[in-house]
């Protein structure tokens, strides 16, 4: 059902939290949620769609929004203790942005930018400086 390694990222109290079978069926669809973001934040994709999905998941699983805690909540899985997994991961280095996603992720936020940009000068530095981080990345795909 879930990779070995992403069972082991989670760690064993939130996958065992996370595989109880004797729970109602949409409680295990709001569990599922969360293992995507787990799977999310774990990915190493150098594609920039999972960059981004990552980035969001990453902000998701921070536990800030009211979205995240009611998921836990349908979930029947304390958010803080989401969290806190999520922040423990994070702090020991098992899950990390690469090179090639952050420069995604600073293509995506250029690109925005770039979009509220008035002047033709500014559009110009913006538009070099979304090259050059484009550039970076298949330089680093090779």
């Amino acid at each position: 059902m879930y990779s070995l390694n992403l069972l082991l990222l989670m760690g064993i109290n939130l996958a065992k939290h996370l595989l109880e079978e004797k729970v109602p069926s949409e409680v295990r669809l709001w569990r599922a949620v969360i293992v995507v973001a787990f799977e999310d934040v774990s990915s190493d994709s150098l594609n920039k769609i999972d960059a981004y999905r990552k980035k969001e998941a990453h902000t998701w699983l921070l536990g800030k929004s009211k979205d995240f805690e009611q998921v836990c909540y349908y979930a029947e899985i304390d958010p803080e203790f989401v969290k806190d997994r999520y922040q423990w991961l994070r702090d020991q280095g098992s899950v990390k942005f690469t090179r090639i996603q952050r420069l995604w992720l600073e293509y995506r936020a250029c690109y925005r930018v770039y979009r509220g940009t008035l002047t033709k000068e500014q559009r110009s530095r913006i538009m070099a400086r979304i090259k050059w981080v484009k550039s970076k990345i298949e330089e680093l795909k090779k």
